[in-house]
């Protein structure tokens, strides 16, 4: 009878670890979906405030522009479109047709560089492309552009001509440009120098066709930006951006370069064919006088005149 009670006894003991032990994975089970369900619960939450980061991101920045904006954006792009267009074709086009096209790029008055347009390059082959056409010759060149956008100056002859204008939002880091060509003897158009050019010796920022020198030679003093006064030929050849203009003490040199000071301004006398330049120092002013002999400057005078 007692070993009976001892095996029933046994027998409950071992139910009751088994149901503990299957209450225990019951339970371990219950907490690992909790952790996954947390987990996910976490993870859905960052994703929402993300997705919620962005789209306010997205609302803010077309909040920031009113419809107006919009529209008005839209036509200056249906300009710039219009004005590239006509200039990539204007081979096709009248000369007074591509002057007019050429204009159109200042009826713009926005950063074309926003657009991801070069203007100046687009504007530099245009222009080059219409002074270097064979019925250009039939029109004055300082004429057929109806705004001044352009500040054109040429020598007295008409075969060397400058334009200057205004930099696309100053990407140059200087506020103008300039573009050179020039005519044979016949008046043909001969050639030509942009500012993007490798060799553009002839060239400043800013370029201005001051007077043709008396000489033998085709010589022409130019003002470059403005510091600088240098001298160019046209011979048979096309142009010369490095003639030795200027004697002095240490040599030849195709113009006059000051590094800017103070001041700096120059004149030119015609008839005397005499050159002074004036520039600010420490304290005064040197007064340079050059005389021009029918081939180069020799400097005649130099002085420090004191304050």
């Amino acid at each position: 009878m007692q070993k009976d009670d001892f095996k029933t006894k046994i027998i409950a003991v071992n139910d009751f670890m088994f149901r503990l032990f299957y209450i225990y994975i019951g339970l371990f089970f219950l907490f690992l979906v909790s952790c996954a369900k947390t987990q996910a619960t976490k993870s859905q939450t960052v994703e929402t405030v993300d997705s919620t980061a962005v789209a306010r991101n997205y609302d803010y920045s077309e909040k920031e522009k009113a419809p107006e904006e919009i529209a008005q954006e839209k036509i200056l792009q249906k300009r710039i479109d219009s004005v590239c267009i006509a200039v990539r074709n204007s081979e096709r086009l009248s000369i007074p047709e591509r002057a007019k096209a050429l204009d159109g790029f200042f009826t713009v008055s926005t950063c074309w560089e926003s657009y991801d347009i070069d203007r100046d390059s687009l504007l530099t082959v245009a222009l080059s492309s219409l002074v270097m056409s064979p019925d250009i010759v039939k029109y004055d060149l300082s004429k057929i552009f109806t705004n001044n956008n352009f500040e054109i100056t040429h020598s007295e002859d008409n075969r060397l001509w400058a334009f200057t204008w205004s930099c696309d939002c100053a990407i140059t880091g200087f506020n103008v440009i300039s573009f050179l060509c020039w005519r044979d003897k016949n008046n043909k158009p001969q050639g030509y120098l942009t500012y993007f050019d490798e060799d553009n010796g002839a060239l400043g920022y800013g370029t201005y066709i001051q007077t043709k020198l008396r000489s033998k030679k085709n010589l022409y003093l130019i003002r470059r930006d403005v510091e600088n006064v240098a001298v160019v030929e046209l011979t048979d050849k096309g142009i010369n951006p490095n003639y030795p203009a200027f004697k002095t003490a240490k040599g030849y040199s195709n113009s006059f370069y000051v590094d800017h000071r103070d001041s700096f301004w120059w004149e030119f006398d015609e008839s005397a064919q005499k050159l002074q330049i004036f520039q600010g120092a420490d304290g005064g002013e040197i007064r340079t006088i050059f005389k021009f002999n029918g081939k180069e400057f020799v400097k005649a005078f130099e002085r420090k005149e004191e304050n």
